[in-house]
């Protein structure tokens, strides 16, 4: 039985967020309610001057800014002080482990004060740069009447990063802004440059979605600890994956109880996230993962919570109930040859995972067997089953 536990949990642990690139530091976003017009001032020059790509020391002093400061935020810096930090972000090319580390920032900021059209941008130049293909599908160009994306993407490829951030399907926005085109807008109007930063949106319970953000961050330390231990029997990273969950278990319930599930109004887009990650682990909770399901719908209809992830969490709880699942996203087997558990109308299940911003179910396998087939050359945790790396 207890190797059962440790199994599962170790296949739990895919649900998890996709990790910084190795040896990345995380950037916190300031927490100054008030201006701070020297941050605003270094940032400003700092976007005006700074070459492309960064000369040597212009990295190390966009990086003592950001220890001093964190992250600009539109309090603490203004619009103008989160755009111009968008410069060097974007010119920072030498260093791809701090990039990764200023994506995830920008990315936690989504709205809040960081518009997510021109966060996708930006990222999507970011890979280019790096010779990767676009993770969003967000550069789009206009040939001969076709609005299509430069360089040219798959839409099952970026349909996920899409979702994980609150992006509707390419196809969709490229039909958005043929409209456009075809209703005689200029290239310019129909596809605008956006600004990085957007009005100030502040969540209504900050000090929940920081308790959120703490509990989530002790269930993924403990999951990864499992991973590198390869889910072993017995062994204290098992154990203390069941101490933490069941310490953190009465908070999550109470959390349900008094705001639902909590909303990005409340809690912000990463909140969200956070809050999802604890209920699908609470296992030990059937009755709780029951009610998230319910209670997390409206907000994946209306963009708060990424369908994948909801997708994930449906089938979860569908085989809690004995029943099939709808999207093949729990997996059974040895690691490195793991199967889809029992499965509705397989033939037409793929479809399914594309409505929900999911890969097809094949190139799901591959990833994930391929992860544990070399987890031994990667000191990672696993990579997101649901919503890859944004």
């Amino acid at each position: 039985m207890k190797h059962r536990v440790c199994a599962a949990l170790l296949l739990l642990a895919f649900a998890a967020p996709a990790p910084l690139p190795a040896g990345a530091a995380p950037v916190g976003a300031s927490r100054a309610a008030a201006p701070q017009p020297a941050f605003r001032d270094a940032l400003l020059r700092l976007a005006r001057e700074a070459h492309d790509p960064l000369t040597a020391d212009e990295p190390a002093r966009f990086k003592a800014l950001l220890a001093r400061y964190g992250w600009p935020t539109v309090p603490a810096a203004g619009r103008d002080g989160v755009d111009a930090a968008g410069e060097p972000a974007l010119r920072s090319t030498a260093d791809d482990r701090f990039q990764g580390a200023l994506e995830e920032a920008m990315a936690g900021r989504i709205g809040i004060d960081v518009d997510v059209r021109a966060f996708a941008r930006l990222n999507d130049r970011i890979e280019v740069a790096h010779g990767r293909p676009p993770q969003f599908g967000a550069l789009l160009a206009l040939k001969h009447g076709k609005v299509g994306t430069e360089p040219p993407v798959v839409d099952a490829q970026v349909n996920p990063f899409r979702d994980a951030i609150g992006l509707p399907p390419l196809a969709e926005e490229l039909a958005r802004v043929q409209r456009k085109v075809d209703a005689g807008l200029a290239w310019r109007k129909a596809w605008p440059t956006l600004r990085l930063s957007t009005p100030f949106h502040p969540v209504r319970l900050p000090a929940l979605a920081d308790e959120l953000h703490a509990m989530a961050a002790a269930d993924q330390q403990a999951r990864n600890a499992l991973i590198q231990a390869g889910g072993k029997e017995d062994s204290p990273a098992c154990r203390h994956v069941l101490d933490v969950d069941a310490h953190d278990l009465p908070r999550r319930r109470a959390i349900l109880d008094r705001h639902g599930f909590p909303d990005a109004a409340l809690v912000g887009r990463a909140g969200v996230k956070a809050f999802w990650l604890l209920v699908q682990h609470a296992v030990n909770d059937k009755p709780l993962m029951y009610r998230a399901v319910r209670l997390g719908r409206p907000l994946m209809l209306r963009g708060d919570l990424p369908r994948g992830e909801y997708a994930l969490l449906v089938d979860r709880t569908r085989l809690m109930r004995g029943r099939k699942q709808l999207y093949g996203s729990q997996l059974a087997g040895e690691p490195g040859r793991m199967t889809v558990q029992p499965l509705e109308d397989p033939a037409h299940v793929d479809p399914r995972r594309a409505a929900m911003g999911l890969l097809p179910l094949a190139d799901y396998l591959r990833i994930t067997n391929g992860y544990y087939a070399n987890k031994n050359a990667s000191s990672g945790p696993a990579p997101a089953s649901s919503s890859p790396h944004s």
